[in-house]
């Protein structure tokens, strides 16, 4: 009989380098986004159809909904200094006043947006 113990062998396995962890990060957060976004507009649709309103498909709110989807998106990617190109249309659509706590809507002229995009 012998007095050695025998422990098993150690799996080493790699610590992933920081580029991975970077890239990971980043994929988790736009996950997350993705996720948020959606969840915020099921939700609003769901409290308009308990206000009354049903928007079943075929109808022209799809594209509406859509660009709330787009909206809710690109207000949460702001939060996380990332840039979605709805931001710079409602930087040039709203001017907000912070002492009356109110917003004025400035219809936009899409010409001007599409010829800026174009420069």
């Amino acid at each position: 009989m012998s007095n050695v113990i025998k422990f098993p062998k150690s799996n080493k396995n790699e610590l992933p380098s920081l580029d991975e962890v970077k890239e990971n990060i980043e994929i988790q957060k736009v996950n997350q986004i993705a996720e948020v976004s959606g969840v915020v507009a099921d939700t609003a649709i769901e409290t308009l159809m308990q206000c009354g309103y049903d928007f079943p498909i075929g109808t022209r709110a799809e594209k509406d909904f859509c660009l709330m989807v787009e909206a809710i998106r690109s207000m949460v990617m702001r939060y996380h200094d990332e840039h979605h190109t709805l931001q710079e249309f409602s930087d040039g659509c709203f001017e907000i006043d912070y002492v009356d706590e109110s917003f004025v809507f400035i219809p936009p002229n899409i010409r001007i947006i599409k010829e800026s995009e174009d420069e």
